[in-house]
């Protein structure tokens, strides 16, 4: 799935990059130095973004982001966060849920949960992925789970594969592009 921008976003030359880079810190060390660092975080976006204006830096307070999450390839963690929060918080999405064996129950781990008994999961694999994948295939046959979803984003590539019960198909989508 592309992910499309409005305004699009020109990738810099390193050395432009970093000239614009010191140009911005530079007016963020002045408006903190002026201002202070105890106002609302939304006072200081807009001062910045005004300063930048005002010194001939093409800046944009808000980007639209279409068919995409929150971009590519940064730590997984803040992806697990986007994610739960989007989908009504931690404290609804991630629950408790029965570890089995052999029928007995062995304890619970909280994992989250999208509706009903799917689960979802966000790995940033590039090496191993077939023994991963064999790994994550056992979770589902020890819980009540199915499917479970998961979301690989490994650096050149997002992935997106269910993983169900030994009794169930795996489907597993990559985008080529």
């Amino acid at each position: 799935m592309p992910i499309q921008l409005e305004p699009p976003i020109r990738a810099l030359p390193e050395q432009e990059f970093h000239d614009l880079d010191v140009q911005i810190m530079r007016l963020a060390f002045d408006l903190q130095n002026d201002l202070g660092r105890f106002y609302d975080e939304k006072i200081d976006q807009e001062e910045l973004l005004r300063a930048c204006l005002i010194n001939g830096i093409q800046a944009n307070a808000k980007i639209k982001i279409h068919n995409s999450c929150w971009g590519a390839f940064l730590n997984t963690a803040l992806y697990k966060e986007a994610s739960c929060h989007f989908l009504g918080g931690q404290e609804n999405i991630i629950q408790p849920v029965r570890i089995t064996t052999g029928g007995t129950e062995r304890g619970t781990q909280r994992i989250p949960l999208l509706p009903q008994t799917e689960s979802f999961c966000i790995s940033s694999l590039k090496n191993s992925i077939p023994a991963y994948r064999k790994h994550l295939q056992r979770f589902p046959e020890h819980t009540d789970l199915d499917p479970l979803r998961r979301i690989n984003l490994n650096g050149s590539k997002i992935q997106f594969s269910s993983v169900s019960n030994s009794n169930h198909p795996v489907l597993t989508y990559s985008d080529p592009s």
